[in-house]
């Protein structure tokens, strides 16, 4: 019967072990996948309130750690069963014995509880520093052309190295309670081992071969209650990932856009606001605005900065909606248009360039598989920027760095430009060209 158990016990750990293998790979694939769809259908708001650091972060290092508290909890259970097992041995030899064999488990326990907690406290805190620096780090980034001209590296070195101390201190705290918790759990061990045998020699007048099956038995059982207690700190160490990975994937999720819109759009002719009211938080951007975008003419909305233009542009857009009134396509509503078949018929150039680590190619496809080399290179010669490309030795294939820090601004204006005119839009807009 023994013998079965064991054997037993070791096949159903090798099923489990493999499948929940498969299990966590499985869900780390699909937690991803949630976040990329559901950042594709968020509304441009959600973009706005949310921090680039924040979904960068949760996307690679929380994704992996929410699988894996997922498989610590797994370990954890296994380690249950495995103590079934063994206790359902020492039942069958002495109900006595599996009595305390269960009350040391659950006395180390209890006395160690505290400790899990605070590990668990500390496990939280480090996951929010990792937030912060990984935001901190992206924003930093972004601006470092800015901040060594301006000569303010050592200050944000100085900063930055701020946060990176508050990390290794959390992570030490971590250690210290794992080790310490360790060290405990061995020193429990061994002294309700060493009680309980000595009992059952002196009290229950038992043999030495009952003594040492007896021991070995209860020595697994608390070791695999210290084993369970190891797996639980360190699903409190992940813990924070995993439910910072489930809010963010429920915040992207509620953010979806509005796309109901089913009529095909066309831009025959005109854009027309009609009474639009709209606000940010506090600040009213457009008060009972009337106004039209002829088709197939140039329209140039001009004045002060922070007065709205960029914001028409969005409405047009259909990024933001009006608060009241009503953006209408050749006459009707503009929410009632199919948002996607609206959007392909737009280029756009913004204010702040967007350029990816890519070839110039790929720069100027941006992720649309309809647009050719040929359309491409016709694109950039309608942007002015074929002369300056056509000299480089890879030409379009040309990598252009991150943020394509290896052009001049003119130049990744003038690629942004190209990048607009390659699906030969029926409306181009441009947010402040220069």
């Amino acid at each position: 019967i023994v013998g079965c158990l064991l054997v037993g016990r070791e096949i159903i750990m090798f099923f489990t072990m493999t499948y929940t293998g498969r299990v966590i790979a499985d869900l780390t694939f699909s937690y991803r996948k949630k976040i990329l769809q559901g950042l594709a259908d968020a509304d441009w708001k959600y973009f706005i309130n949310s921090e680039l650091g924040d979904m960068s972060i949760s996307l690679t290092t929380f994704t992996n750690s929410s699988s894996a508290a997922v498989n610590q909890a797994i370990k954890t259970l296994t380690i249950i069963l495995r103590t079934i097992v063994y206790l359902a041995l020492i039942v069958f030899i002495s109900g006595v014995f599996a009595a305390l064999a269960l009350l040391a488990g659950l006395s180390i326990l209890f006395l160690l509880s505290g400790l899990v907690k605070l590990a668990k406290k500390h496990g939280d805190k480090q996951g929010g520093l990792l937030r912060q620096l990984s935001s901190q780090f992206t924003d930093i980034y972004a601006s470092i052309k800015t901040i060594k001209v301006m000569g303010r590296e050592r200050k944000i070195s100085h900063d930055f190295s701020k946060n990176i101390l508050r990390i290794k201190k959390a992570f030490k705290n971590i250690v210290l309670i794992r080790e310490g918790i360790s060290s405990l759990q061995r020193i429990l061990e061994l002294i309700f081992i060493l009680l309980t045998l000595y009992i059952a020699v002196t009290f229950w007048n038992i043999t030495i071969i009952e003594v040492g099956i007896i021991g070995a038995l209860m020595s697994q059982i608390i070791m695999n209650v210290s084993k369970g207690q190891k797996m639980l700190v360190k699903l409190m160490e992940y813990d924070v990932y995993f439910w910072r990975t489930k809010a963010l994937i429920e915040e992207i999720e509620s953010s979806h856009e509005n796309k109901k819109g089913r009529r095909l759009p066309k831009l025959k002719k005109s854009i027309r606001f009609e009474n639009v009211n709209f606000s940010f938080p506090g600040k009213p951007i457009l008060i009972d605005s009337n106004f039209e975008i002829p088709a197939n003419k140039i329209t140039v909305i001009f004045g002060p900065s922070g007065q709205g233009k960029t914001t028409i542009t969005d409405m047009v857009s259909r990024l933001y909606m009006p608060d009241s009134g009503l953006i209408k396509l050749d006459g009707q509503n503009l929410n009632e248009m199919n948002i996607v078949k609206w959007r392909d018929m737009l280029g756009y150039v913004p204010q702040e360039l967007a350029m990816i680590n890519d070839s110039i190619y790929k720069n100027v496809a941006f992720g649309c598989d309809d647009i050719s080399e040929e359309k491409a290179i016709r694109a950039l010669k309608k942007s002015g920027c074929w002369e300056f490309v056509s000299q480089l030795a890879e030409t379009i294939h040309t990598t252009i760095g991150e943020n394509g820090m290896k052009l001049s601004g003119g130049q990744r204006q003038r690629i942004s430009i190209a990048r607009a005119l390659a699906t030969q839009p029926r409306l181009l807009v441009c947010d402040e060209p220069t």
